[in-house]
């Protein structure tokens, strides 16, 4: 393996992966549970990575160890699992937990036959008693400063206490790495949504879930959870959306916000600049850059995907099109008269304010994305098929020319 020497030894890759396994894992257990559960809340990072309630108790504690740099064996003296117990005996002392909450160590490690992960996990050949055993003997040969308060807590307890505590565990070993989750999920929503309707559906639940797990975490003391009924409202709209002339916006996409590097890189382009012709305000040009960046990036999306026909978004560009027509040839009529650049200007502003605010068009019967209309008005002066200022096309002409497509880089 090469040598790690440079600023690269620092990073935090393989533990920013690890939280992000958590809060995918704890979708794909959420979105199980729902098919076989009553009413259920869950939570992030409160008694452990996850944990499921029920009634105002913990039914279910989720710890979640993912490995990738090496495949990791759960061995009786795995610091996965004793790690681990440190966590539940220190929640069950404290009195957090009950005797019927189940404590699941879900690991993309292994188990060899005979070991103590073996031996808890679900199936024939779950035996506590054995696995009392073992667990017992590794904890007071171990010499593990990692282990150290692991072992001392359960060593602590009575032969009794010891084997009810186990009697409780399940270790679920070869679970699927980070990059495989995403399967996992897709098979979960194959009976909620059309085949091809699962990518884009579940880019919708993830973008929803991570912004709601970022509130969660986020709330005074980090004790906040999501019911299941929150869960079913957001599968429930989903479904919705999917029907078959239907198309689903991309929520991820909506939340995220364009920087100010991005903002500025946007201003070179030839829509940004039509902006400017006609107004100097600077929210006015940074909504323009959004709505492009928004409808561009969400219409190329469901292009590729074959959710959106060719001919659909043609006939949606050329109805926006056709609005505009009508409109600049009123404002060129107007500034006939008076072309002097104060009317020019005035007619650009009023044009460009019918874009930002009652360019109503829907790409899909029912769609509520007035982002989607004004964004594709801003791509079709991208192309230069349309513009705000009376004589854009003179204004601009050089302008492109020197630039040389430089509004091509999407």
């Amino acid at each position: 393996m090469r040598e790690t020497k440079g600023a690269e030894q620092f990073s935090a890759r393989y533990s920013a992966l690890g939280y992000l396994y958590q809060v995918r894992l704890a979708l794909l257990w959420a979105l199980r549970r729902l098919r076989s559960a009553d009413e259920f809340k869950i939570g992030l990072e409160t008694l452990d990575d996850v944990v499921f309630e029920s009634e105002g108790r913990p039914t279910d504690l989720l710890q979640a160890k993912h490995r990738i740099k090496r495949v990791a064996t759960l061995t009786d003296a795995s610091p996965d699992i004793w790690k681990t117990f440190r966590i539940w005996l220190t929640a069950l002392a404290a009195g957090q937990i009950d005797s019927t909450t189940r404590l699941i160590l879900v690991s993309t490690g292994t188990s060899d036959e005979g070991t103590a992960a073996f031996l808890l996990a679900e199936g024939k050949q779950r035996n506590e008693r054995d696995a009392l055993v073992l667990l017992d003997s590794a904890a007071r040969s171990s010499s593990s400063q990692e282990n150290a308060n692991g072992c001392e807590l359960f060593l602590a307890l009575t032969e009794r206490e010891k084997l009810a505590f186990l009697e409780n565990v399940v270790i679920m070993d070869g679970a699927p790495v980070a990059t495989d989750v995403e399967q996992e999920l897709h098979s979960e929503l194959r009976f909620a949504v059309p085949k091809k309707r699962i990518p884009s559906a579940l880019d919708a639940l993830e973008g929803w879930w991570f912004a709601q797990m970022v509130r969660q975490l986020s709330s005074p003391g980090g004790l906040a959870t999501l019911s299941s009924h929150s869960i079913e409202l957001k599968l429930d709209d989903i479904r919705e959306q999917c029907h078959a002339d239907a198309l689903l916006l991309d929520n991820e996409l909506l939340q995220q916000k364009l920087d100010q590097a991005a903002l500025a890189a946007y201003t070179r382009y030839t829509f940004a600049k039509q902006v400017t012709l006609v107004t100097k305000n600077q929210t006015r040009l940074n909504r323009a850059i959004t709505d492009y960046f928004r409808a561009y990036t969400q219409r190329s999306k469901w292009l590729r995907s074959d959710l959106l026909l060719f001919a659909d978004d043609e006939r949606f560009r050329q109805d926006l099109f056709e609005a505009w027509e009508i409109r600049f040839a009123r404002a060129q009529e107007a500034v006939e008269a008076n072309s002097s650049d104060s009317s020019c200007l005035a007619a650009g502003a009023e044009l460009l304010a019918w874009a930002e605010s009652d360019a109503d068009f829907s790409l899909k019967a029912g769609m509520n994305a007035p982002w989607m209309a004004r964004g594709t008005l801003h791509e079709l002066s991208d192309q230069l098929r349309i513009g705000w200022h009376p004589e854009y096309l003179k204004l601009l002409d050089p302008v492109v020319d020197a630039d040389s497509g430089e509004n091509q880089g999407e």
